[in-house]
């Protein structure tokens, strides 16, 4: 979650060293007679065009520019540019600079940072690049383009600043930025016949101080990238890198490399990457120091890797046309692994040396490669063809031959690959015996047979997935969700959206953290947007008080995360009306959703220290940092998240929360989200059924969804599918309830109980294989309660097609 990642990344800087040989400002020296501060100007070009520059730049010829319509702006789903910012761009790449007052991707960030690159017409392939001194960035106080470029030469767009923290860091860790040190100029330059973009920082001391010393550096916010350190390695899990200037990632359409001038290290907290220069630098009033960033977008990780690294004797690689390839090092170590380019070779600048080459595809790799001696004239290596095999999915779903299902390949019990198949479709997987899923959530059956691939042929599987349940009149949504987009998720948002379209879900609401996200964009760029109702939304990430969805919501592309609360000083009470002043009219308004209220550091009913037998809050606002009088206890939120899957922690916690607030009289709509970050643990998981007019696809929108939620005709649904209504009156102190238990044949059923307010009133033994385990008017003794809940359950999660224990749970019906 966010408060574990920025704690971790805080422990790394902290590690790193911080400050004036540890921090801090030396005012000596800052009487009359010593020397003058150092003045620092922005002066714009009147050469700027004013105009929209739809066309590229021909070959040598760079431009800098500020963004004045749509065509001008980088596009993809990482891609923040907008109207007012600063492009600068040449025949080969292109660079939008953040102008404004703030950070295009990070509450409390400042604007002047860098938020897309891309090479030519190619998606955006980062979120957002600043520097960084110690703890602090900066606060810009003009952002202009100085040379606006032209024929050979150089463009350059520059921003002058004072040092300042960064909202989201200094409200985790307070006093750890100290600012009023040091300001300067930041300089983006870019050459015409250049493939990297070089960003150029001077510093000197703040006015009034004699002295200080940082640590220099940048925060780069990445997508979803496979990351290479050369000279440290391939990074993931556990691998947070090491030292070393240059860092390239690689996505199945971009790639992206960082290099530090001079010595520095990479410090990487999944989608947060921190660059320092490998010592402190020291500054005096008069004085000035510099560092510089070169970022390089290219098509393949080699050629981004070629745009910055030092010259040197070159490793020519030829292959297969879509192979990748690995350079590994005499440590063994990955150097570089990369795509080859569209003519099946690459050229990689490499230092002499002996290392392995070999080929593959997508994430695998085989055999020991081939060894090269590497030395002062080059090298070249030519690889044969990754030896592979390709699956054709050809799957239907009640026939319907365009209906997305889940694919899932396992080879020896572990899973190998998961992808989302529309139509015909085909993938590249190694030869071997594996086990092929088809899935589409729990409304259908599974599909599984044992398959044998055999390298250079291709295998063809045709299930058609038959539905099992009856849903008429329900639609199922998943309302928590992340994606690269979040800081503590590295799931490609397209494929997280193009996952939710697999897994049978019809309706969702993106919930980055602190980053309202364009899920309707998305899922257009990714192909399923007429599968699916969606809605932008945003997960508010307090570190005081847990955190809180609003959904769905307007976007509003000029503020940081495009116009998430910044809850740093905010009650919970004024995140709430900050998500429902971003409420999307069209589509009804917003909803406040609390999340996972029983979860660990982000629990919202531990933190406001709830009272189950009262209902009411009983923390005092001191104790959350909060001002005297703060009401804890005003609960305006529609929606609770009683159930997740991500995380799982304390659901049943929140469901005696949840049913004990509905009988003190506080009353809202539970649901099970998934709470999805990663692809193996998919969306849908659990999800929850919205009751709604019309159940058609294209015949409801997230609107209708919203009406449901409001209403409270929802029921929760992992693997089981359960409904209820009154049958009849009260009659003494019971009350008859239709009750309908449905499951899927993979899932496997055990008990149903029947709430009664808080307690349990009817347990009985519940299983069967068929999809209806369950139809039929049960008595409930309700012992003066005034409401049922009916719950069914399941003790083994039926992987692959379900992370998550089977569980079934309905809104609570109230008794007249």
């Amino acid at each position: 979650m966010v408060r574990r990642s920025l704690g971790v990344c805080l422990m790394v800087l902290a590690a790193g060293g911080c400050g004036d040989d540890g921090g801090g400002r030396d005012d000596a020296g800052a009487d009359a007679g010593e020397p003058v501060d150092v003045s620092f100007e922005a002066v714009a070009d009147p050469a700027e065009r004013t105009d929209c520059a739809a066309e590229r730049p021909a070959e040598g010829v760079v431009r800098a520019k500020h963004v004045t319509c749509e065509d001008e702006l980088v596009t993809g789903s990482l891609a923040m540019g907008r109207a007012g910012d600063l492009l600068l761009e040449n025949a080969r790449v292109r660079f939008v600079v953040r102008g404004g007052d703030e950070s295009a991707s990070t509450i409390g960030a400042p604007a002047g940072g860098l938020v897309d690159a891309a090479a030519g017409d190619a998606p955006d392939a980062i979120k957002e690049i600043f520097p960084l001194f110690d703890f602090a960035s900066m606060t810009p106080s003009a952002i202009e383009v100085v040379d606006a470029g032209g024929e050979s030469g150089e463009a350059r767009v520059r921003v002058l600043f004072d040092d300042a923290p960064i909202g989201l860091l200094d409200t985790v860790a307070p006093g750890l930025a100290p600012i009023g040190r040091v300001r300067g100029r930041l300089d983006y330059v870019l050459a015409a016949d250049a493939d990297a973009l070089r960003v150029e920082v001077e510093i000197t001391t703040a006015p009034g101080v004699g002295a200080a010393t940082v640590r220099p550096g940048f925060l780069a916010l990445l997508g979803a990238q496979e990351l290479v350190q050369p000279g440290y390695g391939l990074l993931g899990e556990g691998r947070p890198g090491g030292e070393g200037p240059i860092v390239v990632g690689e996505r199945a359409t971009d790639a992206v490399a960082l290099a530090l001038d001079g010595p520095g290290s990479l410090s990487r907290i999944e989608t947060i990457h921190l660059l320092s220069r490998g010592a402190m630098v020291r500054v005096v009033r008069g004085g000035t120091a510099s560092f510089a960033l070169r970022v390089a977008p290219a098509p393949s990780a080699a050629e981004a890797f070629a745009a910055v690294a030092e010259p040197g004797p070159v490793l020519r690689v030829e292959g297969a046309d879509g192979d990748r390839f690995d350079v590994i090092d005499a440590g063994g170590e990955v150097a570089l692994r990369s795509r080859l380019g569209a003519d099946g070779s690459a050229a990689v600048p490499l230092g002499p040396g002996s290392y392995r080459v070999r080929s593959g595809f997508g994430p695998f790799f085989a055999g020991d490669g081939v060894e090269v001696a590497h030395g002062d004239g080059g090298s070249e290596v030519t690889l044969a063809p990754a030896g592979h095999a390709t699956l054709r999915v050809s799957a239907t779903a009640g026939g319907d031959p365009a209906a997305p299902v889940r694919v899932t390949v396992e080879s020896g019990g572990a899973e190998i690959d998961r992808f989302v198949a529309i139509g015909p479709t085909e993938r590249r997987l190694p030869p071997g015996d594996v086990r092929v899923h088809v899935s589409r959530g729990l409304e259908h059956d599974v599909f599984a047979a044992d398959v044998t691939l055999a390298a250079g042929e291709a295998t063809e599987i045709a299930p058609d997935l038959l539905p099992v349940l009856d849903t008429a009149g329900w639609v199922s949504v998943d309302l928590h969700l992340h994606s690269e987009l979040s800081t503590d998720s590295l799931h490609p948002v397209e494929d997280a959206v193009r996952l939710l379209a697999g897994e049978g879900v019809e309706a969702a609401a993106a919930t980055d953290h602190d980053f309202v996200t364009d899920y309707p964009g998305v899922a257009t760029r990714a192909g399923v947007a007429e599968h699916l109702a969606l809605a932008s939304g945003v997960e508010v990430s307090t570190t005081v008080y847990g955190h809180v969805n609003g959904y769905p919501l307007g976007r509003e592309p000029a503020r940081a995360g495009y116009g998430a609360p910044v809850w740093f000083e905010m009650a919970p009470a004024d995140v709430f009306d900050a998500l429902r002043a971003m409420g999307d009219e069209a589509l009804g308004g917003a909803l406040v959703q609390v999340n996972h209220p029983r979860l660990g550091d982000a629990s919202f009913f531990g933190s406001v220290g709830l009272d189950r037998e009262t209902g009411h809050a009983t923390a005092s606002p001191d104790s959350l940092g909060l001002p005297p009088g703060t009401d804890l206890d005003d609960f305006g939120f529609e929606v609770l998240e009683v159930w997740n899957g991500y995380t799982r922690g304390g659901n049943e916690e929140s469901f005696e929360d949840y049913l004990a607030l509905f009988a003190a009289g506080r009353r809202f709509t539970m649901v099970g989200n998934s709470d999805s970050h990663r692809a193996d643990h998919p969306p849908g998981s659990p999800r929850s059924f919205v009751r709604v007019a019309h159940d058609a696809p294209g015949a409801f929108d997230f609107g209708d969804v919203a009406d449901g939620l409001r209403s409270g005709e929802v029921t929760v649904a992992a693997g089981i599918f359960v409904t209820a209504e009154l049958a009849g009156p009260r009659a003494g102190d019971s009350v008859p309830v239709r009750v309908r238990v449905q499951a899927p044949p993979w899932v496997e059923t055990e008990r149903l109980r029947v709430y009664a307010g808080r307690a349990v009133a009817v347990d009985r033994a519940l299983d069967g294989t068929e999809p209806v385990r369950l139809d039929e008017v049960v008595d409930v003794p309700l012992s003066g309660a005034s409401f049922v809940v009916v719950r069914a359950d399941g003790s083994r999660a039926p992987e692959p097609y379900q992370h998550f224990a089977p569980v079934g749970v309905t809104n609570p019906l109230v008794v007249p």
